[in-house]
């Protein structure tokens, strides 16, 4: 459940699905970026980002960020895009900008981290190696808000 992040049994299960909500299913190890919504794409890509990590078996996951204007031909022939790679291992977040050539994406932020399935506790969280106080553990998920980091920056987010 995308609101609750609740988990689900593997194997066929029958999905209440009402019209005005969409399920949507996440697979450990597989990391997501969302980006928040608004009226319309247009006003949706000014929006900053949230990265959910639902953790696999050995609490780790990847993922990956293309980025560019959606409109314009040519953009990976030009490298006018964004293109990042972060993934969750050894409870140390890393976000990795592998082509940062696309200059709309400089304002952009990722706000809010959410990791799902982990075996114990958090009870310190670093951002760049200095203390943040923003973050609630318990059942099994950790949610830290106000990271507010550049996607176009590497950056570091560790726990314990």
């Amino acid at each position: 459940d995308s609101t609750t992040f609740s988990e689900s049994l593997t194997g066929w299960q029958n999905v209440s699905a009402p019209l005005d909500e969409i399920p949507l299913h996440l697979r450990g190890g597989v990391a997501i970026p969302l980006q928040n919504p608004a009226q319309n794409t247009v006003l949706s890509r000014a929006n900053n980002f949230k990265l959910v990590f639902p953790l696999d078996a050995e609490e780790q996951a990847y993922g990956h960020l293309f980025y560019d204007d959606g409109e314009s031909l040519g953009n990976i022939e030009s490298g006018s895009y964004l293109f990042t790679n972060f993934k969750l291992q050894d409870q140390t977040i890393s976000w990795k900008v592998e082509n940062s050539k696309y200059e709309e994406s400089r304002d952009l932020l990722v706000e809010e981290i959410t990791v799902l399935g982990l075996g114990t506790p958090v009870t310190t969280v670093l951002v760049n190696g200095e203390s943040h106080a923003d973050f609630e553990s318990a059942k099994g998920r950790l949610h830290i808000r106000d990271i507010n980091q550049s996607i176009d920056q590497d950056f570091t987010v560790e726990f314990q």
